[in-house]
Formats: C-alpha cells, structure tokens, sequence
C-alpha cells in the first residue's frame, strides 16, 4: 500500500501528483486573504477591515480570530501562510517598516537579521526614514545592526523617492508578482516534498 500523501506528491518526487484537498482549500483561502489586503476599496473589505480594526499598513503576524466571522476566522487560518508569500517594492518608503516587513530577502524581516538590539527610537521607522538630506541610504544609522551580506543586499536596492508614488505589494512566490492559487499551493506544499522517494520509479 502507497500513503495518499505519498500519491500527492509530485511525479519527479515519486507521486502522483495529485492535489491534497486540505492544500488546496488553504491556498483558495489564502486568496481570499490577498483580496483582502490588495483591493481595500472593495465593499466586503472595506467591511472586514473596519470590522476588526486591520491596518494594512502594519500588517500584524496574525489575526485576531476570537469571536470572528466564520470568514474572518477562515482567512485567520491561512493568515500566517499568506503573510509569508507577501513582499514590498519600495517606492516613495512611507509603507513598508524598515525592520518588519520583508522587502529586502523573500523569507524574513530584517529584524530577523539583527545582530544586536535594535534601538526603541528606530524599531517602529520606514524605509524612507532612513534616507539622508541627499537621497542615499543613511548607512551610518543602521550598517552596524545588520550582517555584510543583508547590507550588500540593501546596497543594491535604490533608496525610496517621493516622485515614485507609493510602495507596493507583490507575491513573492510567482515569477510576475500576481497572486495565483496554483503558486500559493506550491508555496504551502513544498516543504512536504520528498525528493529522496522515488517509489514509483520502481514499478
């Protein structure tokens, strides 16, 4: 007897390929999610974010669920999985926290990269807020709180302009950016991937 998650993986891993249902449902609510955050104009989310207070510009880790819609407590499900997938362009800097949002690596915040304590008065600023008088990065302000290897990334990175408009949010697990169910489903499915079972070769 194979395992169905055995089945659902991939073909080059062994599997099937066969979608795993519970996956599948968490990356169609992770949609969900995503209109949520992206189209803020729209009348049900204008509706939910007034309802439970989100700021969309300070994106908390997860969502407070407790006596929640159903739907509200759905997208809670999946917010964290969601949360992971978001990244930042920088425009103008005004959005995006310099420390908590991911705009620099795809995976974490820079504040997972801290090599000491980050200091109260600068834990909470944007991006722009590290900008000099000329434009260019203020490194003098935060190079020794961060490794060489996250300070070269930073460096190739153009600092935030106000001419360029606001900054904006893309998915960061599609090659163009766009959210799309079939990419959330990769993301959340493919730390279950087994690349060392090649069961079906063997038949």
């Amino acid at each position: 007897m194979v395992s169905w998650d055995t089945v659902c993986q991939p073909k080059t891993c062994g599997g099937l390929g066969f979608k795993n249902l519970d996956m599948m449902n968490k990356a169609i609510l992770m949609k969900v999610g995503w209109n949520l955050v992206t189209s803020p104009s729209s009348l049900w989310s204008q509706v939910l974010l007034s309802k439970y207070k989100l700021d969309l510009n300070n994106l908390p880790p997860a969502l407070p669920t407790k006596n929640g819609s159903y739907l509200w407590k759905f997208i809670g499900r999946v917010w964290q999985d969601m949360r992971k997938g978001i990244q930042w362009t920088i425009e103008d800097g005004q959005k995006v926290r310099f420390w908590w949002d991911c705009w620099v690596t795809k995976t974490l915040p820079l504040f997972c990269y801290a090599l000491t304590t980050i200091p109260n008065e600068i834990i909470n600023n944007t991006v722009a807020d590290f900008v000099d008088q000329n434009g260019n990065w203020n490194w003098i302000s935060f190079r020794h709180l961060l490794p060489n290897n996250i300070i070269l990334r930073i460096s190739s990175i153009f600092p935030p302009r106000q001419e360029r408009g606001e900054d904006q949010l893309y998915w960061a697990e599609s090659e163009r950016g766009s959210f799309t169910v079939k990419s959330a489903y990769h993301a959340i499915s493919k730390n279950t991937y087994n690349m060392e079972d090649r069961v079906w070769n063997l038949a």
